[in-house]
């Protein structure tokens, strides 16, 4: 019999309206949808369905191209023939041979079942779309089956709340597990869920009859009982259970046996967990297992005429994976099985035997507790490790061409089992032939398998961090080196006693620190009573607080000069070199290219040195590290230093500006290329030393119980740090500094892209979902796991990392309002101009930036050392966003100041206005780099810090855009218009911002996981 071929016909609603529409783009710019997804997107393009009987002749496809032929969703659902034929279709796609196995005829039979739910039928129509559409490179049916699957998701949900044992919901979950380990790469989690979900069933299968249905006793026969086995060997069950489990095995099949083998040995993993005490009750457990253990021996004897035997695997066998890694210097040759079901019954006696192994020897430890002249049974402790390399040698029959489809998930999850075992082994080379087989089998279509490596990789570090000292007791691990197998070959277990293992760097400095756990947290009373006070500040910080003290040096002294330098010309009667003759009102410069060009060099200097730090950040947290971004901004700084000295020798400057400029702007741009990339790493750096991101409390040497609050050290770090910037010395010292400091320095290793990709796509997603209302405040929810499960998108990132972008954004919010702010301290050149037109009598135009200098070397200590203790013992609140909330009202009052002193410019001398941007920038900027460090990810810090420099950057961009009106007579508005405009929108940041006073200092869960793992609290 013939299928019909499957075909859309034109969207409806555009023929309606007489609109030509183009089915093959999703998104039609004629459609009615106006730029919507089209409507008749459903369109499959024709394809023979080939059938048992005879296929579809392409002739044929004529006759079915008028606009009654149904949809592809209409024909699945108008009656199950249709079914038939496009699950015949897949059967011959998924099975490209015939497997004489119980789970090919459970698939075979599965369409002519009744649909009894809405589930199984989007989920079984799904798997065949999905499978159909990947083979023939048919987008619209797989797209139908993915759109299927999405829509199943929250029916699966809905029905395990009514009614959690429903047959269809364990066809599904089957169908499930195949569809997304096969084809969808980015399905891990959900993959992970849905077999708890199936185990969760197989866990309380007592509570329902034993089907009467025969195909789910195909269910039950294998696949059923081989996953109850896994899962209650790992699990473990309740009496109950067992009874169940022991009672419905109707049949005395191998399979059954195994499975009462595995509840018996559940029960008995269950009675080590209460931990006898009596003597008598641990011997009873004792002569239990060893009961346990010679009842399988004897079991397997016995049943050897039914599940035949084990032979090694020939070279020439096809039914072998060749692209498997070798085993024979490992393990011992590969193993060959007769059929599929003695594969499976073996691995599964070999994994119910290594149980047994790992039972046995806890037992043991038990009744040696109570009975020290007990001498524990070695072999124990090796057989285990036999076992588990009689499964390893049987992953490359089970990986077979013919063999993967049924037997891939049995492998993946006993590889799981395994590596358990060469953990405790302390096998690196057997963990590696696991690592490289998972590869493997995620390359041939099981994506699962690359969580399961993850899984292994991660148990494998935290063993190794556990591990503080070579083993002493040999009941941790086994105590014997070889083991003589079956075949006549000695296989190596364990290294030997002597043998010097590698050490993790990061493990022995972790296990050496002396400090380790001497951090107490607070108590919530402490908390409340408690004074809080800056921890003691690493010499690492402080010598890198150095390091910004040289570089930001040699920024400001050469920004300083540079307006006069442009602006004015070569004094005539000078010294040659730019200074003035002494005595006269005439004001130093070299180049004479007036106001407008000294404003906008210097604006694009401050551009660049405030944009390139987004490159430098981005750079140092993928690439490179922050420690090497930071020599390599030293380096070009130095350069760019050498480079205008070059065009300040006085022979080039008396030459002529076309002389003298081309140096000079070189090492302009080398300098503000050199600034970016060290400006957004030194910051964090500097923040990084300080190790203890949680509060906890230490003892004065008065006697006085205090709390050492990360927040408070934070602002006295970036206090003394930013105080640094201001003060002179030279830069030569850098360097040395730097090569002095390294090996104390905490670098912070470069990340790659990963986060940043996340957070891209969290950002994309919670756009999209909210259709951009960025003023909702469950905005973040959108890209939550409850929000996207409950439509069915898969994600791959947690509802913490959700939170962090959420915080890390919100910081970015706060520096929004800082370009604004910048513009308030003066326009390109104004300051130094506004300096030019007073009377001097020999002083320098530019001599009031240093008045920030001065005013911070007394503004500092002040603040560090006498108001915030002070606020602190008083219980005054002074939060980040109070802070800066302070400083811009600071410097509203200083562009007011600067506006009258402009109107007075001629009359008056210059007024002191410039102290307070001197302390309003220690309360916002300081503050700011708090907010863009305490609230990002450790991998991304640099360039969160680099976006708050970034606002610099927009502030020059929009002095740039002032330039034409920088000149007389408007140059009051150049101070009055930003002193407006920030007074304004101060009020609006204090609105919006005020409750992040509130919080606490670490926002971010990766640090307070970090740091409670160090002090080995629970999180």
């Amino acid at each position: 019999m013939a299928a019909t071929p499957f075909q859309s016909p034109a969207c409806k609603t555009c023929k309606k309206r007489r609109i030509k529409c183009d089915l093959q783009k999703p998104k039609c710019h004629r459609c009615v949808k106006r730029g919507l997804e089209c409507p008749g997107y459903n369109r499959i393009e024709p394809f023979v369905v080939f059938t048992p009987n005879r296929p579809y002749k392409a002739k044929a496809l004529a006759k079915h191209r008028d606009s009654d032929t149904p949809t592809l969703p209409d024909a699945i659902a108008s009656g199950p023939m249709f079914r038939i034929q496009l699950y015949s279709s897949f059967l011959v796609v998924y099975f490209p041979t015939s497997v004489d196995d119980a789970w090919h005829s459970v698939v075979t039979s599965w369409p002519t079942q009744p649909v009894s739910t809405d589930l199984f039928q989007k989920s079984l129509t799904a798997w065949a779309c999905i499978s159909l559409g990947t083979s023939k490179c048919d987008q619209g049916l797989l797209l139908y089956g993915i759109r299927l699957y999405n829509q199943a998701i929250p029916i699966m949900s809905n029905m395990m709340r009514r009614d959690p044992y429903h047959d269809d919901i364990i066809y599904s979950l089957i169908i499930w597990t195949e569809l997304e380990s096969h084809y969808f790469s980015d399905g891990l989690d959900a993959w992970v869920a849905h077999w708890r979900a199936f185990k969760t069933l197989l866990k309380y299968q007592h509570q329902r009859p034993y089907p009467t249905n025969e195909t789910m006793r195909y269910i039950f026969n294998p696949f059923q009982k081989v996953i109850t086995i896994l899962a209650i060997m790992t699990d473990g069950i309740s009496p109950e259970q067992h009874n169940e489990i022991v009672c419905s095995s109707e049949t005395s099949s191998p399979l059954d046996d195994l499975l009462r083998f595995s509840a018996s040995s559940a029960m008995l993993f269950n009675v080590l967990r209460t931990n006898p005490s009596a003597h008598s009750s641990c011997s009873l457990l004792l002569e239990s297992c060893i009961a346990q253990r010679e009842s399988m021996r004897t079991w397997y004897i016995w049943r050897q005429a039914d599940i035949g035997e084990v032979f090694p695997c020939n070279a020439d066998d096809q039914t072998s994976n060749r692209d498997l890694p070798p085993t024979d210097d490992l393990f011992g040759p590969a193993s060959q099985f007769l059929s599929l079901d003695s594969a499976r019954i073996h691995i599964m006696f070999f994994n119910a035997m290594r149980l047994v192994h790992i039972l046995m020897p806890q037992a043991i430890t038990l009744v040696s507790s109570h009975a020290p002249e007990y001498i524990p049974d070695e072999d124990n402790f090796v057989l285990e490790g036999f076992y588990a390399d009689q499964i390893a040698r049987s992953i490359a029959f089970c990986l077979g061409v013919k063999n993967r489809a049924c037997l891939a998930h049995l492998s993946i999850l006993l590889l799981g089992q395994i590596s358990q075992t060469y953990i405790k082994m302390q096998s690196s080379e057997r963990i590696a032939w696991c690592q490289d087989v998972l590869t493997i089998i995620s390359h041939l279509g099981f994506s699962s398998a690359s969580h399961r490596k993850t899984i292994m990789l991660e148990e494998w570090n935290r063993a190794k961090m556990s591990r503080a000292s070579p083993r002493a007791d040999r009941n941790e691990g086994f105590g014997i080196d070889s083991l003589q197998s079956t075949q006549g070959r000695v296989v190596s277990l364990v290294p030997h006693s002597d043998e010097k293992k590698p050490v993790d760097p990061s493990v022995s400095e972790a296990n050496s620190d002396p400090l380790k756990g001497q951090y107490p947290p607070p108590t919530d009373e402490e908390s409340r009573t408690l004074r809080k006070v800056a921890a003691t500040i690493p010499l690492a910080s402080l010598s890198l607080c150095l390091v910004e003290f040289a570089e930001r040096t040699s920024y400001y002294g050469a920004r300083t000069v540079f307006a006069n330098f442009i602006e004015f010309p070569l004094p005539k009667r000078g010294n040659g070199a730019g200074a003035p003759p002494r005595g006269t009102q005439k004001t130093a410069g070299a180049l004479g290219m007036g106001l407008q060009a000294s404003s906008a060099l210097s604006l694009l200097f401050s551009f660049l040195a405030y944009v390139i730090p987004i490159l430098g950040g981005w750079w140092a947290d993928v690439r490179i590290g922050r420690y090497k971004a930071i020599m390599v901004g030293v380096f070009l700084c130095g350069l760019a230093h050498i480079v205008q000295l070059v065009g300040a020798i006085p022979s080039v400057l008396q030459k002529g500006a076309s002389h003298a400029a081309p140096p000079f702007i070189i090492g302009l741009l080398l300098l503000a290329f050199g600034s970016g990339i060290f400006k957004p790493n030194i910051a964090p750096t500097v923040l990084d030393q300080n190790r203890h991101r949680l509060p906890y409390t230490k003892q004065l040497e008065s006697g006085e119980k205090v709390i050492a609050d990360p927040e408070l050290t934070g602002t006295r770090t970036m206090l003394i740090f930013y105080g640094f910037i201001n003060v002179a010395i030279i830069y030569f010292m850098l360097p040395l500094l730097l090569l002095g400091m390294y090996t104390r320095t905490y670098k912070q290793p470069p990340s790659g892209a990963a986060d940043f990709i996340q957070a891209i796509s969290i950002i994309k997603t919670v756009l999209v979902q909210s259709r951009f209302r960025i003023w909702r405040k469950d905005f973040w929810d959108f890209a939550r796991s409850h929000h996207l499960e409950s439509k069915g998108v898969s994600i791959k990132w947690t509802d913490d990392a959700v939170s962090n972008v959420s915080r890390t954004m919100t910081a970015c919010d706060i520096f929004w309002f800082f370009p604004i702010y910048y513009l308030c301290g003066g326009i390109g050149s104004v300051q130094a101009n506004q300096g030019a037109a007073m009377i001097t009598n020999g002083v320098p135009n530019d001599v009031l930036d240093n008045f920030n200098a001065l005013t911070l070397m007394v503004a500092v200590p002040t603040l560090t050392f006498g108001i915030y203790p002070f606020m602190n013992r008083r219980k005054i609140q002074f939060g980040p966003v109070s802070r800066m909330t302070f400083g811009f009202i600071l410097s509203t009052l200083g562009g007011i100041c600067g506006t009258i002193v402009q109107r007075q410019v001629y009359k008056q001398s210059p007024s002191p206005h410039h102290h307070s941007w001197c302390v309003e920038r220690m309360l916002c900027n300081v503050t700011a780099y708090e907010v863009a460090y305490s609230r990002s990810p450790k991998s991304i810090r640099s360039t969160v810090t680099a976006s708050f420099l970034f606002m610099s950057a927009l502030s020059s961009a929009l002095g740039e855009i002032l330039i034409p009106v920088t000149k007389d007579p408007w140059l009051i508005w150049i101070w009055a218009a930003p002193a407006i405009a920030l007074f304004l929108q101060t009020i609006i940041f204090w609105y919006r911002f005020r409750h992040i006073n509130n919080e606490i200092y670490v926002t971010t869960t990766a640090d307070v996981t970090e740091e409670k793992a160090k002090d080995g609290t629970s999180v």
